[in-house]
């Protein structure tokens, strides 16, 4: 997870048998902690297949928070969480959530709407994308760690 400059907190969830997501606690939104994210109801935006038991689900009705994007092991296998870009070097990725996925490891962004975008960047089994400190992207894959730069 990785909180963004206006505070929205940006959560990178692998998901259980099939999906992987993306979902924002919106700072806006004034949501109190404990949001439900619809685990273990729920695999992204879908119908988790075998929930088990149903102790310790909220009783409250409280609405479930939807992911802003998902995407199927067809895709890939376990999402790898990143952030908000701010930086100056790469002004088309600007607010633009960067995250990749252990097993293709393409990077990509997907705006505060949730649409996904291919920027033409891989890693190689990327486990995690952060921000350097000029607001760059740094990956860690199992090549170790290196930047994003314009090409």
């Amino acid at each position: 997870y990785a909180f963004d400059t206006d505070g929205s907190l940006w959560i990178a969830d692998v998901g259980q048998n099939e999906i992987e997501e993306v979902t924002v606690l919106r700072a806006d939104k004034g949501l109190s902690p404990g949001a439900d994210l619809g685990w273990d109801r729920l695999e992204g935006d879908s119908e988790f297949s075998d929930p088990g038991p149903t102790d310790g689900w909220p009783d409250d009705d409280a609405p479930v928070i939807e992911p802003l994007f998902t995407y199927t092991h067809d895709e890939g296998c376990s999402i790898s969480g990143g952030f908000v870009y701010h930086g100056a070097a790469l002004p088309q990725l600007e607010n633009k959530y960067l995250f990749s996925d252990y097993c293709n490891s393409e990077i990509r962004s997907i705006t505060q709407s949730g649409d996904s975008e291919l920027p033409g960047l891989t890693g190689e089994a990327v486990v995690s994308i952060n921000a350097d400190e000029n607001g760059e992207p740094l990956v860690l894959d199992s090549r170790g760690i290196s930047r994003i730069a314009p090409g």
